[in-house]
């Protein structure tokens, strides 16, 4: 009896198991197809950027996401003579394609043409110092940024790795001197992960369960007078991966605006707690890698080309 119910499990079984097989293998096929096809897309995306007219820099001058670390460091610690406290908004635009940002720049109302406005606009790079050296992921991208430094040194290579304790970072550095720091993020990886061996996860890192959450405690952050606030807006990036990283995407555009809102609802509350403080805010939008198709990966102009906006100039 026992052996009939198996032979019939079994012919009821391979059907679906041969038909989730076919459907793997044409995905899969065609998602290497598409892949193929990266290099035009990027040629299309090259020429976007180059139409775009917000832009202090070119493709060929793509800053490197390292160089953010110091411009962030010297704000906070650098004497200063005019007697202001030095404070620090990052908002990260997790997986943000930089022509969805060139466009939403072009929009007057915005919250980033307003900072553009201020400081400026540049473009940025991932990837490591050298195409393929790390993955355009969301680990490597956001720890360089914080290092200062490619994955040849701090150690995350990908989404997998863990970031060497003893690389000096902005967490750590800022913590050192007597700084309140906190870092607001929903991605779970970050504290699971990538920084679980950073000494100060409990005074410095504040996990949430979604983007509003993350807002929520940034904006609780600046107003209890932290030094730098810190955090990763998640729209764009699971927008990208639910439904693909273009421009012309409705769906894509939708969550940049969510994003661009949120950015310019926590500048608003810095520019409210400056007028009443003698405080001296670096207020900066920035991602941590681009997109294609689906998914961030590789080296291609979509994937690794990232965005600094400030209200200063800072490059």
């Amino acid at each position: 009896m026992e052996k009939a119910k198996k032979r019939m499990a079994l012919r009821v079984l391979l059907p679906v198991v041969g038909v989730i097989a076919v459907i793997g293998a044409i995905f899969g096929a065609s998602y290497a197809g598409v892949r193929l096809l990266s290099g035009s897309f990027d040629a299309r995306f090259k020429a976007r950027l180059q139409a775009q007219r917000v832009w202090q820099n070119t493709q060929t001058q793509r800053i490197p996401q390292t160089a953010l670390h110091n411009v962030m460091m010297n704000h906070l610690t650098q004497p200063r003579t005019e007697g202001k406290v030095p404070k620090l908004l990052l908002v990260g635009w997790d997986g943000a394609l930089a022509t969805a940002v060139g466009n939403k720049a072009g929009q007057p109302n915005s919250a980033i043409a307003a900072l553009a406005a201020q400081g400026g606009l540049w473009l940025g790079q991932t990837g490591g110092a050298q195409p393929g050296d790390q993955e355009c992921r969301t680990a490597p991208g956001w720890c360089s940024l914080f290092t200062g430094v490619w994955a040849d040194v701090h150690g995350v290579y990908n989404n997998s790795d863990t970031m060497d304790a003893d690389v000096p970072n902005i967490f750590s550095q800022l913590t050192q001197e007597g700084k309140q720091v906190r870092f607001a993020f929903s991605w779970g990886q970050h504290l699971a992960v990538t920084y679980k061996n950073l000494p100060q996860l409990p005074q410095v890192f504040v996990p949430q369960k979604d983007d509003a959450g993350t807002e929520a405690a940034m904006l609780q952050a600046i107003q209890s007078g932290a030094d730098a606030v810190l955090g990763t807006l998640e729209y764009t990036d699971h927008a990208g991966h639910a439904s693909g990283y273009s421009a012309d995407n409705p769906l894509y555009v939708k969550a940049v605006n969510r994003a661009d809102a949120a950015a310019g609802r926590l500048t608003a509350a810095v520019q409210t707690r400056a007028a009443q403080h003698n405080e001296d805010w670096l207020v900066i939008y920035t991602t941590d890698h681009g997109g294609f198709a689906l998914d961030h990966k590789d080296p291609t102009m979509m994937e690794s080309t990232t965005f600094f906006a400030a209200n200063k100039v800072i490059f």
